[in-house]
């Protein structure tokens, strides 16, 4: 998961604990990277407004290095759900204040399909 705000981040963590996945926490963009260049990831949930490097530019790095890993964008900004979702990666955007309960069901059901299709 990658989010600027702690709380956000810690209850996420939280719920995919709690769902049996790992979790690796990412405060920006840049850290994000750091994650993904050594650990395998299946999916990322990514807030757009992030100190040096914002979601967007994210997502498409993350398209550029790793194609196969798809996201869930969580933004509290309404400008830029337009542009994020039309980024090949993003499967669902959800605004802050967002369920928690919907956010569970479309990882479960993400990371299914990602099984599935390996299978």
């Amino acid at each position: 998961m990658v989010d600027d705000d702690a709380s956000v981040r810690d209850a996420l963590r939280r719920l995919f604990e709690h769902e049996g996945y790992t979790v690796f926490e990412a405060v920006n963009g840049a850290d994000a990277l750091r994650i993904l260049a050594d650990d395998p990831v299946d999916l990322a949930t990514v807030d757009l407004k992030m100190p040096h490097i914002d979601g967007l530019k994210l997502l498409q790095r993350m398209q550029q290095i790793h194609p196969d890993i798809n996201a869930v964008v969580i933004t509290g900004v309404d400008e830029v759900v337009d542009l994020a979702e039309r980024e090949r990666n993003v499967i669902k955007t959800m605004r802050k204040p967002f369920d928690i309960k919907e956010l569970a069901v479309v990882v479960r059901e993400e990371l299914e399909r990602r099984q599935e299709k390996s299978d």
